[in-house]
């Protein structure tokens, strides 16, 4: 029997082989899977916010896109500007002395922009810084009057504002006599009051409560006192004093700052808007106008002293605003008291300088005429329904020279003797007519004079006669005169055309 050799089996060994083979590659594969695994992380990572930034930038930017702006506030210097007047009235009578102290008030609130920086009485102090004499002509005048005095004009300084919290401001001032009578017309029977002025009126009659408020606190001097002064006057020599309640302007010559306002773009947004029809605004005038000097023509400017505010409350025009304007009319006075007369109105308005980089409109066109003035007592003005106004005479001035010629013929004639109530041809001096025609021509020293002979008294009682005439009958009228910071309210809109 033929015996084969056994050959090895390969089969069972490729297969091990391979098997072998396969978990080298399986582990070698998880080797390197586990060493790579942090950096493929990192990658990873790094690569997820590549990829994902632009959509995060794009929906941050959807978001801005739809979300409401951030509106931006406005900051707005409350300045008093220099050249604004304080109004003020005396608390107590001011004697003409030397570093004489004065005590006052402040009659007209005082703003800055929108809003309120000085209420009405806030206390205004100050002092007689020095007596400076009477021009030569008015001194002349007193003399040939009987007054002997030695006149001194007063050089008044307010120097500090006391506000109700007690802070004290300092002030730097030129002072001028002030007013105190308003002048309006009155047209309750002539004009239909609507919504809007209504609503002026209204607010017109609160201001003015705040200032009567001020004024009727300060006593003003009564009819006794007022007697006592005027014999005071007639005396040849008599001390120099300003009455309690007198009025004054005094002008900074140096703005003041109340710090600033935060106002946002809601309350902005009507500057420089057209005001509406019948809206009054509080002003003063920046140029003198008087009858005597102007000529119809003549530029007529105003600067607002109050801010005017729509029905809603919101601003239209600040304080500080500008009113352009001319003269409509102008007549001087004339002899015979023949009284001048002046007319002026307003075409345009304009927002301030601080108010410029507000978004504000340009100026405004209007149509703005006077409806009140304030003046000082001595003037006698009255006013039209166009605003016109006109110096208004006295009836007295035909009276006064009437009783100047009975008072004067008292001292010409001597008087009869009377012997048991029968009169007899014999005469005496009249004394007390004597005295009479005296005071007429020189006041007392006249009535002094005149006792010394009868012709000395018939000269100064004629001397009486003809000034009065010539005061009262024969003179130059009154001219209109309004100076610098006059008070004045405007009216906007034409005559008659109040909405309802």
């Amino acid at each position: 029997m033929k015996r084969f050799r056994a050959e090895p089996d390969c089969r069972g060994t490729c297969q091990g082989w391979a098997r072998t083979a396969v978990r080298g590659v399986i582990l070698a594969w998880m080797l390197g899977a586990w060493q790579l695994g942090p950096v493929v992380a990192q990658s990873s990572a790094a690569a997820a916010p590549a990829a994902a930034a632009p959509a995060t930038k794009q929906g941050f930017a959807l978001r801005r896109a739809s979300a409401p702006p951030i509106a931006p506030v406005h900051r707005v210097a409350l300045t008093v500007e220099q050249g604004v007047p304080l109004r003020v009235i005396l608390t107590q009578k001011l004697r003409f002395r030397q570093n004489e102290p004065i005590k006052a008030k402040l009659v007209d609130p005082v703003y800055a922009f929108d809003r309120e920086v000085a209420p009405p009485g806030a206390e205004v102090l100050g002092r007689i810084s020095k007596l400076e004499s009477v021009p030569r002509k008015e001194r002349l005048a007193a003399i040939l009057g009987g007054d002997f005095t030695p006149f001194k004009n007063p050089h008044i300084e307010f120097d500090t504002l006391v506000l109700k919290d007690g802070r004290r401001i300092p002030l730097k001032t030129t002072v001028t006599p002030g007013s105190g009578t308003a002048v309006r017309f009155d047209a309750n029977g002539n004009r239909n009051k609507g919504r809007i002025a209504s609503a002026k009126a209204a607010a017109r009659q609160q201001i003015d409560a705040r200032k009567r408020a001020v004024i009727d606190e300060i006593k003003a001097p009564g009819k006794l006192q007022r007697l006592e002064d005027a014999a005071l006057t007639r005396l040849l020599y008599h001390p120099q004093y300003l009455r309690q309640g007198t009025r004054f302007n005094a002008e900074l010559q140096a703005p003041l700052q109340f710090g600033t306002a935060t106002l946002p773009p809601a309350e902005l947004g009507e500057i420089g808007s057209q005001p509406a029809a019948d809206s009054v605004v509080h002003a003063r005038l920046t140029s003198a106008l008087d009858s005597r000097t102007v000529q119809k023509g003549t530029p007529a400017e105003a600067v607002l002293s109050q801010p005017l505010f729509s029905l809603d409350h919101h601003l239209v025009f600040p304080e500080g605003s500008r009113l352009h304007g001319t003269v409509v009319q102008a007549r001087a006075a004339r002899h015979w008291r023949r009284n001048g007369q002046l007319r002026f109105s307003f075409q345009g308005i304009e927002p301030p300088p601080s108010a410029s980089g507000l978004n504000t409109r340009i100026e405004q066109r209007v149509e703005g005429r006077l409806e009140s003035v304030e003046v000082n007592r001595k003037q006698n003005v009255k006013m039209d329904e166009e605003g016109g106004t006109q110096a208004a005479s006295s009836r007295k001035r035909f009276l006064i020279p009437a009783v100047t010629m009975v008072l004067a013929s008292t001292g010409m004639d001597s008087e009869r003797v009377r012997v048991h109530g029968v009169p007899t041809g014999a005469r005496q001096a009249n004394n007390g007519g004597r005295a009479l025609a005296g005071g007429v021509g020189l006041g007392l020293l006249g009535g002094a004079l005149a006792q010394t002979s009868r012709p000395l008294a018939t000269a100064l009682g004629w001397w009486g006669i003809a000034r009065s005439v010539y005061v009262n009958l024969v003179a130059r009228g009154q001219d209109v005169s309004f100076p610098v910071d006059t008070p004045v309210e405007i009216r906007f809109g034409p005559r008659g055309g109040t909405p309802k």
